[in-house]
């Protein structure tokens, strides 16, 4: 199912790549505490933070969503792994102050 929702992340439009970022969002939630979670946190969480370079503040807004998510449920190891990469794509908008997300990251 993962595979099916992430092909939505190479959508068309900013719109089609938001709502694929809340779903894998949803999804990744919801099956948290399932053992085929550890193979694929991380391949999701690494397509996920590529498009926090994307200039639309629709997809961005999904995105931190998304990383509130990940960093609650990943586990601490896989997640030290990946800490580098989430603060430095979280920095580029970091000084976003007109939707509000310098004070959501």
């Amino acid at each position: 199912m993962f595979k099916m929702v992430s092909a939505a992340l190479a959508g068309r439009t900013p719109h089609m790549r938001s709502a694929g970022v809340l779903a894998i969002s949803r999804l990744f939630y919801e099956f948290k505490a399932e053992p085929v979670m550890k193979r694929y946190c991380v391949p999701l969480l690494q397509a996920v933070r590529l498009l926090l370079q994307e200039r639309s503040r629709e997809v961005v807004k999904s995105v931190i969503g998304f990383l509130k998510v990940a960093v609650s449920a990943m586990p601490k190891e896989q997640l030290q792994q990946e800490l580098k990469g989430i603060v430095d794509g979280l920095l580029l908008w970091a000084g976003e102050s007109k939707n509000h997300f310098r004070l959501k990251i």
